[in-house]
This record gives C-alpha cells, structure tokens and sequence, in this order.
C-alpha cells in the first residue's frame, strides 16, 4: 500500500521505524506487512509497559514513545531496540526491568532480531531500480510471508520452553 507520510493518521507509537523515518520523502511510502509486523512489537511491548508497576526505565520508554514528533519517536525506539538486541539486554536481570519485560525478554529480543533483518532486505529490495509502482509483488508477499513466520517461531519457541509437560 502506498500512502504519503505526511497526510498518514497512523499511531505514532506503533508506527514501524522505517516508515517513522520516512517523513522526508518526496514520493509515496510502500507500507508493507513487514511493516505492520515491528508494529505489532510495538503494540506487545506497550502493552507491557503499560502494566504496573512499571520500572522507572519503562516510564521514560513510554513518554517518549508518546512524543508527536516522528524523528523523536524513531530516535527512542531506535535506542530502545539497541538495548534490546544487545547481548546485555538478552541476558537482562529483574534489576531496572519489570516482572513483565524480564519474562518475555528473549520473545523482544528475536522479534527486534528479525525486525531489523526484515527491514535491511526491504530496503535493499525497494532499493533497487524498480519505481514503486511497478514492483515485483510476489517478491514482496514471498518475504513478508517468510517474516511473518519467523515472528511466530520465536513466540512458539518461548511457549515451548515455558510450557510444564502433565504429569
């Protein structure tokens, strides 16, 4: 779906980073589902947050993530995805970190593992000398599908790891 930035009624928050960091664009922006899928992150990672209590590092997230300006919200989730993909986030203690985030903190960390990678091969496809409009669609579906599952691996890895067999 193509859409100009600056006419788009989207969430601030859970806007995916490239499309946040697309707002100087002369030509339309393609939304992709490997877009709505970082968004989808962002709205699980809200929700998180969102519960109490929540660490003062939480709090800061969540106001910055509340900003209006674009370049801001992109800046805090860019540096909320360093502290992520991190290896001292993947092996985070309770300290400084909700119950919430500490449980699902390696489901963040492959899901923002497979944003970035997702996003890196969007942009060297979109990249290429193909207008927009003209776009090799089965391409794009192919490699959305195959992200879309890898988001689901690493959340069913997590439930297979948590998940007590009956005895």
């Amino acid at each position: 779906m193509l859409f100009d930035v600056a006419d788009y009624q989207g969430t601030t928050p859970f806007m995916s980073i490239r499309l946040l960091g697309s707002t100087d664009a002369s030509l339309p922006i393609l939304h992709t589902a490997i877009d709505d899928l970082e968004s989808f992150i962002w709205i699980a990672l809200w929700n998180v947050l969102d519960a109490e209590p929540r660490t003062a590092r939480e709090e800061k997230w969540l106001a910055r993530l509340q900003q209006d300006e674009f370049d801001q919200v992109k800046n805090q989730k860019t540096t909320i995805v360093v502290e992520f993909v991190n290896e001292k986030m993947k092996n985070i203690s309770e300290s400084g970190y909700s119950k919430g985030l500490v449980k699902l903190k390696r489901l963040f960390y492959n899901w923002f593992q497979i944003a970035l990678r997702a996003t890196e091969k969007l942009n060297d496809f979109l990249g290429r000398d193909t207008p927009a409009l003209k776009i090799e669609n089965q391409i794009l579906e192919d490699m959305c599908r195959d992200y879309y599952i890898d988001y689901l691996r690493a959340a069913v890895s997590l439930l297979e790891d948590k998940v007590q067999p009956l005895s």
